[in-house]
């Protein structure tokens, strides 16, 4: 989790002439948010004194700041376990139970998602103020809900995001079809047309995907919180995901018998910089840093390996603890920041730099023409020509800054 001037995930949303409108209580916009802190109030959910949820500085939707300075280990806020919204929680929980068995699928999100487009279009949920306020899901317009003609054409395979889009795509209408869709129409007493809807169902994909939780295993499995969802199966946490997901977060959500709280682990400004961080399934990199640096170490090393050292490091599984640099060499050899790279191995700095204008190489555009474009022509441009454009303007920049720092 991270704190700051503006606090709020993002998640692939769009908007579908076929698909039915949000159920709501009508309230307008400027009322959403002070029902949804009147609902959090009622429900014995506790907001620091020192935060307050407001539209100001937001990215998108609904931010978090802090107003005041917070020190390390203080709880931001705390959320009762019976406002978490998943299965388990939801009105049509027994019905759920019941036919667990026909739910089940690869992602095991099913139940939750089943619930979700219950409870997102029943205008007497529970969570009908926490539903009002989440994104709509008709205000981005990204790439999982383009029509497909337009993300071959626009995003192409240079940065990754076709192939991520596609993929997710192909599951969740597997899913949908075949597990979800004879369910809804088993029971339509209790869900209504809305949720036969393919793009509802993406819709509540990309809402788990942005906002949702999972909570940790716990070792022994007779410790586990009786009203916890399954194990691995995520859940909805109001005000929670308010707060932005970052590698290098300064605050974490910590799962107690009765209550969720959210804890600062370091101390938070009262107006902190807004940080961003992707996934996906090589090395993220961010402006700061390259977020998966564990993964990136122990790839380097093994790069540099000899056919005898791989051959013992599969032995072993691994490295052992004390096999690693001590915690000051690490703090100043193993620092993948702009600043600390250079510090780095020259091997490792020619593998990096290597890496980074092959990546260069697959755009077809380079990083002088997307400025001249965004310079002089981007009055010229449709929505999601200039969505392509930042996206891919961006990642050139930090690529171009990794460059720099290998130099």
């Amino acid at each position: 989790m991270k704190m700051a001037a503006s606090m709020k995930r993002t998640c692939e949303e769009g908007d579908s002439s076929n698909s039915s409108p949000k159920l709501s209580t009508g309230c307008k916009d400027e009322n959403k948010l002070d029902s949804f802190l009147t609902w959090s109030r009622e429900n014995n959910l506790w907001l620091s004194p020192k935060v307050c949820v407001t539209k100001q500085g937001s990215c998108a939707q609904y931010g978090m700041i802090t107003t005041e300075s917070v020190n390390c280990g203080e709880c931001l806020l705390k959320v009762p376990r019976k406002l978490l919204l998943h299965p388990r929680t939801s009105a049509i929980s027994r019905l759920l139970k019941k036919e667990a068995a026909s739910l089940a699928s690869e992602s095991g999100w099913v139940p939750l998602l089943v619930a979700l487009m219950y409870e997102y279009n029943n205008p007497e949920s529970t969570w009908r103020p926490y539903l009002d306020l989440v994104p709509d899901f008709r205000e981005l317009d990204l790439p999982m809900f383009w029509p497909e003609s337009e993300r071959g054409s626009l995003l192409g395979s240079a940065n990754g995001i076709l192939n991520c889009v596609e993929r997710d795509l192909k599951s969740l209408t597997a899913e949908f079809t075949s597990v979800v869709l004879p369910f809804v129409r088993k029971h339509t007493d209790v869900f209504s047309p809305a949720c036969e809807s393919l793009e509802l169902y993406k819709k509540m994909v990309a809402f788990v995907m942005a906002y949702s939780f999972t909570e940790p295993t716990a070792d022994n499995e007779d410790e586990q919180m009786k009203d916890a969802p399954s194990k691995t199966a995520p859940m909805m946490v109001p005000m929670a995901d308010i707060l932005n997901h970052v590698a290098h977060n300064n605050a974490e959500l910590r799962f107690e018998k009765e209550f969720l709280k959210m804890v600062s682990t370091s101390e938070i400004a009262k107006c902190c910089l807004q940080e961003v961080v992707g996934e996906d399934d090589s090395f993220v990199l961010s402006n700061e840093a390259i977020e998966t640096c564990d993964e990136l170490e122990a790839t380097l090393k093994v790069l540099e390996m000899t056919r005898s050292e791989f051959e013992d490091y599969q032995e072993k599984d691994g490295w052992s603890e004390d096999e690693g640099d001590d915690e000051e060499d690490r703090d100043e050899k193993w620092m993948f920041v702009p600043n600390g790279i250079p510090k780095l191995k020259e091997t490792w700095k020619q593998i990096l730099k290597g890496c980074a204008e092959k990546c260069l190489a697959l755009y077809s555009t380079s990083l002088e023409e997307d400025e001249e474009c965004l310079a002089s022509r981007l009055d010229s441009l449709s929505q999601r020509q200039k969505y392509v454009l930042y996206t891919n303007h961006g990642q050139k920049l930090i690529l171009q800054k990794l460059l720099d720092s290998c130099s």
